[in-house]
């Protein structure tokens, strides 16, 4: 994920790349590309609820924050264009 996106950056091909929705759902999601460690998968459907739920129920790899195992995981392998959910 981190790779293939810095590498679009470097061959000139985008200026900018985010992560806004990866970062909603994997609150450390830089040590998560550093290790390459599996991300939570986001639910859009909880997006601007209203609740905490889908906005500080994610949890981290360290089950500091959130709430852990309450969303599936993805590989970052498996992250394209569009999102293969298990």
């Amino acid at each position: 994920m981190a790779r293939p996106s810095a590498c679009a950056i470097e061959d000139g091909h985008y200026d900018l790349i985010t992560f806004g929705r990866w970062f909603l759902a994997s609150p450390d999601l830089p040590d998560r590309i550093r290790r390459g460690s599996s991300l939570n998968i986001y639910d859009r459907e909880k997006f601007y609820g209203g609740a905490a739920a889908g906005y500080t129920d994610y949890p981290n790899e360290d089950d500091t924050l959130g709430v852990k195992g309450k969303y599936a995981l993805i590989e970052q392998a498996d992250i394209g264009p569009r999102v293969r959910r298990p």
